[in-house]
């Protein structure tokens, strides 16, 4: 998971980024300067500062390891000491508490998507500590040395919190080597590292992180205030879009990213005219802004040719702040170094409304309704294509869903429906720059030769309807029957199907490739084989399937596999 994390993070993680912090926690955030405080504190606790020295007293050994609990006490003390200095100077106390921490060292934290037990975490006493509520993570390291392995941890830390908590914007996570601590801030754009400052020999630049984390307003942890709550009603969120105010009910998902769309999406209910509650998705996403379209365009299209099978767009909005985009620029544009950025890509938090609510493909009921589930996207991925001159381009398990059934509906089976279509384009494409984002289809779903060869291929039909075969493979050897039931003892990383998921997209693209070409006649096939050995006992049955699926979408020249063949053999 490091190598993964590592080249989605690839090419956007600057280091030493100096003015990091000063622009996270700027002076004009606390109600007292940091001189002002740190002078303060001197004068309630004496011996807790030796200015001759300039080394903190009582301090941890930070050399030593195994230093979580001492760091957290010492951390604790200052904070308290702060505290005592807001009371004396009749200065406001934030109204959220935050504490530091060393009692989940030694476990991994809860509802992250990677197992990772943060050395010292700041969090909120009333409530259970996991990476759903946790504020901010600490990873420490005896020598000075280990910052890139301090900061490998901190990754982990920088995916947990982005996919666990669906109102973060960015997340800042401490690292510690020895008595020199930086700080990591995580956006959809990637990752940047602050240069390194001595607690002792620099205590103002220390107090300022420290502080920073602990008292400053919930925006500078990169907390969406955009994600409105009611004092008459605690726990319940909100959010406008277009004018129009939406009650979240529930989040809907659960994608493990840090670089790229960041998709949430939450079940929401709106009242309209007749005083009735509408129920609808909203869709919160991190679109790159050097697209030649937002998705709410292709959505629009669809909607005018009268196309099944996607998404209706109620309302798209760019979010935006005192009349600013919310977007990854904000602080990247704001640093010394801002020339280093000019290839990552800038990511707007933009809103998508839509009325329909769908569940995953492996939510199917019956095999029946799966493959029906997949004609219907097949279908509308032609009539895309054929009537609205869209390319979606991004076909994986997450884009292909099954529909809700409306309960008074009468139909057998649910729809299939064609998702997200933040990577579209129109045809013919003529674009002469390409966008700098990354794409977030996985190399499993990816085709061949865009795997292998992404400057040689333009995306075409053809690689989508390649895609849609992965798909149905993915379902076939992940899963053993319907409703979501997943195979026992199985490791799909430690399956033939393991090595299509290498993190270096040209090793997973000729490895595939090995596996899915055609073969003359007198040749042996791997292929029956490889089918045998990965999928589910459930879907042995499918093989023949997938089998004349495979024959069809791997044919290249003038004799490409077309939508209707396709939809033929499904």
């Amino acid at each position: 998971m490091d190598e993964l994390i590592k080249n989605e993070l690839a090419d956007s993680t600057p280091v030493d980024v100096e003015g990091l912090n000063e622009i996270l926690f700027p002076d004009v955030a606390f109600p007292i300067t940091l001189q002002e405080i740190f002078t303060k504190m001197c004068e309630i606790s004496p011996e807790l500062y030796d200015h001759k020295s300039r080394k903190w007293q009582d301090s941890p050994n930070f050399r030593d390891s195994d230093q979580e609990l001492p760091i957290a006490v010492f951390f604790e003390k200052i904070c308290n000491l702060v505290r005592a200095v807001y009371a004396a100077l009749g200065k406001k106390l934030p109204e959220e508490h935050r504490s530091w921490s060393a009692d989940h060292r030694s476990r991994p934290l809860d509802e992250g998507v990677l197992a990772r037990q943060p050395d010292i975490v700041g969090i909120l006493i009333e409530l259970r500590t996991t990476w759903a509520c946790l504020r901010v993570d600490v990873q420490h390291k005896g020598t000075i040395n280990a910052k890139d392995l301090v900061t490998t941890q901190l990754n982990d830390g920088g995916m947990n919190s982005l996919s666990s908590q669906d109102d973060r914007l960015f997340h800042v996570g401490i690292g510690m080597t020895g008595s020199l601590i930086f700080t990591t801030y995580f956006d959809r754009a990637g990752r940047l590292r602050s240069t390194s400052t001595d607690i002792h020999q620099e205590p103002l630049a220390f107090l300022r992180i420290l502080l920073g984390l602990t008292f400053l307003d919930k925006r500078h942890l990169g907390y969406d205030s955009t994600i409105l709550t009611s004092d008459e009603h605690p726990g319940v969120r909100f959010v406008i879009v277009a004018g129009r105010t939406y009650e979240i009910l529930e989040r809907l998902n659960k994608r493990p990213e840090i670089r790229g769309l960041g998709t949430v999406c939450w079940r929401c209910k709106t009242k309209i005219e007749d005083g009735k509650d509408l129920i609808v998705v909203i869709k919160n996403s991190w679109a790159d802004r050097s697209r030649e379209h937002t998705e709410d365009v292709y959505l629009k299209r669809a909607a005018e040719k009268h196309i099944q099978g996607v998404p209706t767009c109620i309302a798209y909005e760019v979010v935006m702040i005192d009349g600013r985009r919310i977007s990854t620029s904000d602080i990247r544009s704001r640093l010394k170094q801002s020339a280093q950025f000019k290839n990552v890509e800038v990511r707007d938090l933009s809103r998508l409304v839509m009325n329909e609510l769908c569940v995953p493909l492996e939510n199917f009921a019956t095999k029946s309704e799966l493959l029906l589930a997949l004609v219907d996207a097949v279908t509308a991925h032609k009539k895309l294509c054929e009537d609205a001159d869209i390319l979606h381009t991004d076909i994986c398990d997450k884009n292909v869903m099954l529909t809700v059934a409306d309960k008074s509906s009468r139909q057998l089976s649910r729809k299939g429906m064609l998702i997200d279509l933040n990577y579209a384009r129109f045809m013919p494409y003529t674009r002469i720059e390409s966008s700098k984002g990354q794409r977030s289809c996985p190399a499993f779903f990816k085709a061949c030769e865009l795997l292998s060869f992404p400057q040689l291929y333009e995306p075409a039909y053809y690689h989508d309807l390649e895609s849609f075969t992965y798909v149905l493979m993915w379902i076939c050897v992940c899963y053993n029957g319907p409703k979501g039931k997943r195979r026992e003892n199985f490791s799909i990383m430690e399956s033939e199907f393991g090595l299509w998921l290498d993190s270096h997209p040209r090793r997973a693209g000729g490895t595939k490739k090995d596996i899915m070409a055609l073969r003359a006649a007198d040749e042996p096939d791997p292929f029956v084989d490889f089918l045998k050995a990965t999928f589910s006992p459930y879907f042995q049955d499918f093989m023949p399937c997938v089998y004349a699926l495979r024959q069809a979408v791997m044919r290249s020249g003038p004799t490409r596999c077309t939508h209707d063949e396709f939809l033929g053999i499904l």
